[in-house]
C-alpha cells in the first residue's frame, strides 16, 4: 500500500475524509463512499461517563496450579474537547485498596489519590499529554477510542506508520462488520471489526504483540522487571493479547453510545507463567455538558513541592509548584542545558557535512 493510501485510510477511518474518497484494500477501494466513523469518542465531547468494571486476574503455569484474584474497579470519565480526567477506584473483597487520578489538559498528569482532605505526595508528568491519552483513558473502555492493549497511541496513529493495511468484510454476533486489518512492526498486529449501523463502532478488537512490539512507552523486551504471582522472582515480558467483545450500545438522540463489554488480556512470561485477565465492563451513567467547575475537574490534587517523575526524560524530574509543573532544575541550569544540546547538535551536523 502507497502512502498516500494509507493516509487516506487513516483518514477516512477517522472520518475525516469526504464522501467520494478512496482507501486502498490491495487493487480495492474503500468498502463503502462514505467514511468510516470509528473512533467516535465514547462519551461526547463534553461529557461524563460513570462505569463498573468487574474482573478476574488467574496466574498459571502451563497446566499447573493456578491462582486467581477477583476485583471491581468503579470509574469516573470526563472529557472536555482534548482535555480528560479519570479516577478508577479499586476493589477487593469489598473494600477499596488503591485509587488513582490521571488528567489530560494540555500536560498529563497521574497521581495515587490521597485520602478525602489531603494532596497527593507524589505523581508522573509528562508535558505532551497528547502521547499519554492511552494511559489514561479506563483500560476496559479503551478500546472504543482505539486505545488498547496498553498502547498509548490510539489505533488512528499506529495506522500512519503500519507496515500492512487490509479493509474488508466479516461478521460478529450475527452484525455484518468492515473488517479492518493493521500490521505494525512497533505496535503488533490489530484487527478491528466496525459496525456501519452503530456509527462504525468496533464490535470486536484483537491485537497481538510480541517482544519487539510496544506496550505503553516500552518494547515488551524492556518489561524485565515484573513480578507475577507465582513467578519466582521478577520475569520478562515476551507475547501480550487483547480482545475486546461482546460490546452492546445505546442509543442516545441520533448517536449510539457503548454500553457493554468485555475485555480480556493474556500476558506470557519468560519462565512460562501467564497472567489472563477478564474484564467484564458497564457504563452505569452518562452524562452530557456536566458542571465540570462543581465536579473539580482538571484540578489535580497535589501537595506543593510533591515531585513528578517525568515519563519522557527520567533524569529531569518535576515537581508540583504553584499550581503548575516545573523542572526541579534551576530555571538558568536547564537554560544552560538547552543552549549546550543545541550547540553540540550543531557541531555534530557541521562535522558529519566536512566528513561527506
Amino acid at each position: 500500500m502507497s502512502m498516500q493510501n494509507r493516509w487516506l485510510l487513516a483518514l477516512s477511518v477517522l472520518g475525516w475524509a469526504t464522501a467520494g474518497s478512496t482507501a486502498a484494500r490491495g487493487a480495492d477501494t474503500a468498502p463503502s463512499a462514505a467514511p468510516l466513523a470509528f473512533l467516535r469518542q465514547s462519551v461526547p465531547s463534553r461529557g461524563l461517563v460513570r462505569l463498573e468494571i468487574l474482573g478476574t486476574a488467574e496466574w498459571a503455569f502451563g497446566k499447573g496450579a493456578q491462582r486467581s484474584r477477583s476485583f471491581r474497579l468503579v470509574c469516573t470519565y470526563l472529557r472536555d474537547g482534548q482535555r480528560l480526567d479519570v479516577q478508577t477506584t479499586r476493589y477487593e473483597g469489598g473494600r477499596p485498596i488503591s485509587a488513582w487520578r490521571s488528567i489530560i489538559d494540555g500536560f498529563y498528569i497521574s497521581y495515587p489519590v490521597p485520602p478525602r482532605g489531603s494532596t497527593a505526595l507524589s505523581g508522573m508528568y509528562a508535558a505532551e499529554g497528547g502521547r499519554f491519552v492511552g494511559a489514561a483513558i479506563p483500560s476496559g473502555w479503551g478500546g472504543f477510542e482505539g486505545y488498547a492493549a496498553g498502547d498509548y497511541l490510539s489505533l488512528s496513529q499506529i495506522l500512519q506508520s503500519a507496515a500492512q493495511v487490509q479493509v474488508g468484510q466479516d461478521q460478529v454476533d450475527g452484525s455484518a462488520c468492515v473488517l479492518l486489518q493493521v500490521d505494525s512492526p512497533d505496535h503488533g498486529r490489530y484487527q478491528a471489526w466496525l459496525d456501519p449501523a452503530m456509527n462504525y463502532l468496533p464490535r470486536k478488537l484483537l491485537v497481538q504483540k510480541t517482544v519487539g512490539h510496544f506496550m505503553g512507552n516500552l518494547r515488551l523486551s524492556q518489561w524485565t522487571r515484573i513480578s507475577p504471582s507465582g513467578s519466582r522472582g521478577t520475569v520478562a515480558l515476551t507475547a501480550v493479547s487483547y480482545t475486546m467483545d461482546q460490546t452492546t450500545f445505546e442509543r442516545i438522540g441520533d448517536r449510539w453510545f457503548p454500553l457493554t463489554c468485555r475485555v480480556m488480556r493474556i500476558q506470557s512470561f519468560a519462565d512460562g507463567n501467564s497472567e489472563t485477565t477478564v474484564m467484564n465492563c458497564r457504563r452505569t451513567q452518562l452524562v452530557l455538558d456536566p458542571d465540570l467547575t462543581a465536579l473539580g475537574a482538571f484540578r489535580p490534587q497535589l501537595r506543593q513541592g510533591a515531585p513528578l517523575a517525568n515519563q519522557v526524560d527520567r533524569y529531569l524530574p518535576y515537581q508540583w509548584k504553584d499550581g503548575a509543573a516545573v523542572p526541579l532544575v534551576d530555571a538558568r541550569v536547564l537554560a544552560q542545558m538547552e543552549q549546550t544540546a543545541a550547540t553540540l547538535k550543531q557541531e555534530s551536523t557541521h562535522s558529519g557535512g566536512a566528513g561527506r
